[in-house]
């Protein structure tokens, strides 16, 4: 699958995922209807729970009291790619200060093609498999590359479509600021 549609705007490139029929289809699941938080800045992130390369669960609950970025992206999504290396940068950064990125992929192909990826790119962040779209559907997720900060209490601090240059000066300040390091 190739990237549909670049999207330019004031809030970065993304890839138009143009599966919105399967996301609304998501979205009406009881697992995105029941969850009791919402995918809105100053709401309770709704947890999930996905498989590794190694096939291990990881589960955002076990990442409470650190700032965490969730990253939705696709190794065939170009905006993901490029701002793949930024995000290692910063993961590298600040990883031994509380901050956690979980690099959540929309590749159905799972591990055989995140893997490669993750070697070629020299990435040391956690990739998740979200086979069957039910987290990018509970997070609202129309268009990838997307990206979600949750504070260390849990709750959505930033929404961020689209690609960015994630070891910028700004937004390196705002991990510090989330980390209570400036």
């Amino acid at each position: 699958m190739i990237c549909g549609a670049l999207l330019l705007s004031s809030a970065g490139i993304s890839c138009d995922q143009v599966s919105s029929a399967r996301v609304e289809a998501k979205e009406q699941r009881s697992f995105a209807a029941s969850t009791p938080e919402s995918p809105r800045v100053g709401f309770r992130a709704p947890t999930f729970s996905l498989p590794d390369l190694h096939g291990n669960e990881v589960s955002l609950s076990d990442f409470r009291g650190k700032v965490v970025l969730v990253n939705f992206w696709a190794t065939w999504c170009g905006p993901c790619v490029i701002e793949m290396p930024s995000m290692e940068k910063l993961y590298r950064e600040f990883q031994n200060e509380g901050f956690e990125i979980l690099a959540v992929s929309n590749d159905t192909q799972g591990q055989m093609i995140t893997k490669p990826f993750k070697e070629q790119f020299g990435l040391t962040f956690p990739i998740l498999h979200d086979l069957q779209h039910e987290v990018n559907a509970a997070y609202h997720i129309r268009s990838i590359p997307a990206s979600m900060l949750i504070g260390k209490d849990g709750v959505i601090t930033y929404r961020v479509p689209g690609a960015r240059d994630w070891y910028s000066e700004k937004a390196r300040d705002m991990i510090r600021h989330l980390l209570g390091s400036t």
